[in-house]
């Protein structure tokens, strides 16, 4: 949910415009004893550095002259900036404050404001690198005294790099930075700004992103800067071969050569990175050991989700439409159980944390029938206490509420302008208290789990029950939030049949663990209703990519769009785009957005309803491929929405195109529409590559690919046996016989997309390969009745057993079959696909009515 704020309230009123108070110097390290091979090297008589080097780990560090260190690990090899010079520093220290703008969860925070307020001081000469007990330190003489980097090995092959100093020195922050080597760069969570992130400079700190993300963030908080993000990570990769996690929680930004230099620089805590070598995939793998990796969610997941509010009628209008009009859908979400109103800012939810029996008078009743008939029922919460509430009070009394250093309780306006506060989430008791709301709404109504909202408000100024400072644990909130939910919801659902789930927007991560390790599922925020790359529908793309890049393995975003504060409501045309990208996303959910009525829904006309059953149908056959590529996430760490770098990574080309283009695992390559009106794009292939639906691979570079308001060009690797879910109507566990689930499923269809040996196969739990499709002749087999191999159209149907047999022309070896399967249904690319590859009709319809009309 995003807040919605209209100019003339408060943008001077609501703004903390500030220096921000220094407070304690940031965690330091006293000096270690220091074990030395030899006796300190002299400096050059030339050179600020005493010359040396030495051997941590699996890395050369060879440390010049001038003052520059050279580190080279396998197949990768970094140059620091000067560590003695104040032209091109390599190392500065910060004393001061920040100045820090903070206002309805959005923070400016700039460590080198106009005036004196901070302070940056440079190595200077004197620098020298000697073995340690661990690695090595080098020292660098700092003013009047000195600051160390230490340098260790960390994790299988990593170095860990990390900026230490005397509490005594008092320094708040400091920096880090090395040369530019021409690299792209991509990962930091949920970016905006495009497939490579190269050349600008990011804040790493949970925030609202915006309603609108122009360059000059401006006017703040209605706006923020492009690169200011809900869920930002403390991990990028380089296509020069390098992978950097930073070392701790608090503020950091990172400057990806925006001006001459890779500069990572803290506040509040002291720079530093672990950095890893290898190929990309081995990278990601070595990271996502520290941030944590998903552990799988139930295949109702991988359903289309369908949005409902406004009380039990309109909920069950939905549910009794999708089941009508043939939508595969596995669950009902209604944000509104805890209450809602439509207001001039939208539509608001009460943030009461508990059924709204006005509103929703019969909600178990209603939700035990959506669980019959096969859907899942998702729920809201979010951390805010606002006053209008009794839990407000409950909070006071109890001691449940984030306060300041003398121990107020810290109120500010909501997303709805009420006064609030958010949960403690450090005090056990106050945990206990807000998971006693999120037991009740499983064990009261039967929800599933729901949207894990916000977490990114947390003010600089808390002090914590433990202790901590906002600075200290403000990007943990989320983490912390999201590890509450995932607790109370292991506990209630964790052995049931159709277990649980939740989706979030916030996030961090480090090498100290975080978001993906923790949520099941994120989504992509709350965008505009609009074409715009700065925070509309194009930003879905990137933002899934980067998360991907970051460890997070389940993906969504609202379908279509959030916001239309400053952007007309969601068209039919944008949604039916947003709905066929949506398809080809792990998490395929719907949102009715900001203006609730005026925005496009699924069932506002036939047309949108006919495309609605399609790409829900096209996403339910992807099943299988989905389930697949979770083995991948719990392995090795690797997401299902891949950035082309990951899978492509001597491909620049499928990065660098403002048309964004995207890989689902590796085998399929999807590349929306993003310009409104637009009947086509230009597609990037990375060689031989089948069109999804097409009777024919594609081999040019680059190709113009026609796609209708109703289409979407999407492509899959040759060779590959395509495993796919025939038709049922949830995947989550029904009891009305009338709802076909995953129980009555007995067969699989394999799409079969050829290399140029005429050879395709699959390597997940359908276990296949076929060759000789040069001679692939489904008219030689009768036309099925009861016996099998038959045909029925252009699709060859066969028995499910394991072992080595000729059909219509082609050689069929099986090694692997799916528990329950009997029966194999094979069809040569966009015939296995029948008639979901139809495409969908499209007229503008502006005046059709609204659901709330």
């Amino acid at each position: 949910m995003k807040f919605l704020i209209l100019a003339a309230i408060g943008l001077s009123l609501a703004c903390n415009d500030r220096t921000s108070d220094p407070q304690t110097p940031p965690n330091s390290v006293d000096t270690p004893d220091m074990t030395e091979a030899d006796a300190t090297p002299d400096m050059d008589e030339t050179g600020c550095a005493a010359a040396g080097e030495v051997r941590v780990g699996a890395w050369n560090l060879t440390l010049d002259a001038d003052g520059v260190l050279k580190i080279a690990g396998p197949d990768v090899e970094l140059l620091s900036r000067s560590l003695c010079s104040a032209e091109t520093p390599g190392v500065r220290m910060m004393r001061g404050g920040a100045s820090v703008r903070e206002a309805f969860g959005a923070f400016q925070i700039d460590l080198e404001p106009e005036g004196n307020e901070a302070q940056w001081f440079a190595g200077k000469n004197g620098v020298r690198m000697e073995e340690s007990e661990d690695g090595a330190e080098i020292t660098v003489p700092v003013e009047n005294s000195e600051v160390r980097i230490q340098l260790t090995p960390d994790a299988e092959d990593g170095l860990r790099v990390q900026l230490v100093a005397d509490e005594a020195d008092a320094y708040v922050g400091g920096e880090l930075s090395l040369e530019c080597d021409g690299a792209a760069y991509f990962g930091l969570g949920s970016q905006v700004t495009g497939m490579d992130l190269g050349g600008r400079t990011y804040p790493l700190w949970t925030q609202e992103q915006g309603n609108g993300k122009p360059e000059s963030g401006s006017p703040f908080p209605l706006k923020n800067i492009p690169e200011a993000a809900y869920a930002p990570m403390g991990i990028w990769h380089a296509s020069t071969g390098w992978t950097g996690l930073v070392t701790h929680d608090g503020y950091s930004e990172i400057d990806l050569c925006q001006t001459d230099a890779v500069r990572l620089r803290s506040y509040q805590a002291f720079p530093g990175m672990v950095i890893l070598s290898g190929t990309p995939r081995e990278r990601l793998t070595k990271a996502t050991e520290f941030t944590g990796r998903n552990q799988g969610v139930p295949d109702w997941v991988f359903g289309f989700w369908v949005n409902a509010v406004g009380g039990p009628a309109r909920v069950e209008e939905v549910a009794q439409t999708v089941r009508d009009r043939g939508i595969l859908a596995s669950a009902i979400w209604t944000e509104d159980w805890i209450g809602g109103t439509s207001t001039d800012f939208g539509y608001r939810l009460s943030y009461a944390w508990e059924w709204d029996q006005e509103m929703y008078p019969n909600l178990p009743e209603q939700v035990d029938t959506l669980h019959e008939r096969g859907f899942a029922f998702l729920a809201y919460f979010n951390p805010f206490v606002p006053q209008t509430t009794r839990m407000y009070q409950e909070g006071v009394d109890g001691g449940y509420l984030i306060k300041d250093d003398a121990g107020e309780v810290i109120v500010f306006s909501d997303p709805a302008f009420r006064q609030a506060s958010l949960v403690d989430l450090t005090n056990p008791e106050a945990l206990e208290w807000s998971q006693g709301y999120q037991r009740r709404a499983i064990q009261e109504i039967g929800a599933d789990g729901w949207m894990v909202d916000f977490a990114e408000w947390l003010p600089t100024n808390t002090r914590l029950d433990n202790g901590l400072s906002g600075w200290d644990f403000h990007n943990l909130y989320p983490v912390a939030w999201q590890t509450a939910n995932r607790e109370m919801l292991e506990a209630e659902l964790g052995e049931t049949e159709a277990q649980w789930t939740y989706f979030a927007r916030s996030g961090w991560a480090s090498a100290n663990g975080g978001t993906p390790g923790v949520a099941p599922t994120l989504w992509a925020g709350d965008q505009d209703t609009s074409w715009d790359y700065e925070d509309g529908f194009p930003t879905i793309f990137p933002i899934g990519a980067h998360l991907g890049m970051s460890g997070v393995a389940v993906y969504g975003s609202d379908i279509a769009g959030y916001s239309a504060l400053s952007s007309p409501p969601t068209t039919k045309e944008l949604f039916f785009r947003w709905m066929a990208a949506g398809a080809f996303h792990p998490l395929m959910r719907t949102h009715h957005g900001g203006a609730e009525c005026e925005n496009w829904s699924f069932d506002r006309d036939e047309e949108t309803l006919l495309h609605t059953a399609r790409y829900s149908r096209i996403h339910g056959r992807l099943l299988p491929y989905f389930s697949q590529l979770m083995e991948d996430a719990r392995e090795f760490g690797w997401p299902i929405v891949r950035h082309p770098y990951l899978v492509e990574g001597d491909s620049p080309a499928l990065w660098e195109t403002e048309e964004y283009q995207y890989f689902l695992g590796d085998n399929i390559l999807v590349a929306p529409v993003m310009t409104e009106a637009a009947v086509g794009r230009d597609v990037v292939l990375p060689g031989l590559w089948w069109p999804l639906f097409g009777e024919s691979p594609v081999a040019a570079a680059e190709v113009r690919a026609d796609a209708a308001v109703g289409e979407i060009p999407v492509f899959v690797r040759p060779g590959v046996a395509l495993e796919l879910m025939p038709e049922v109507d949830s995947f989550y566990p029904a009891v009305d016989a009338e709802v076909r689930d995953l129980s009555s499923v007995n067969s699989r269809i394999v799409a079969l997309y050829p290399d140029e040996n005429g050879s395709a196969a699959s390597d997940s739990d359908l276990e296949i390969t076929v060759q000789g499709l040069e001679n692939w002749d489904p008219a030689s087999l009768p036309e099925c009745s009861s016996e099998l191999p038959c045909v029925e159209g252009s699709v060859v149907r066969v028995v499910a057993e394991t072992g080595e047999s000729q059909v219509a022309g082609i050689s069929l070896s099986v090694v692997a079959i799916p528990e329950g399967v009997t029966v194999l249904e094979l069809g040569l690319a966009g015939d296995a696909w029948g008639a979901l590859r139809t495409p969908s009709a499209y007229s503008p319809n502006p005046d059709a009515p609204t659901w709330c009309e």
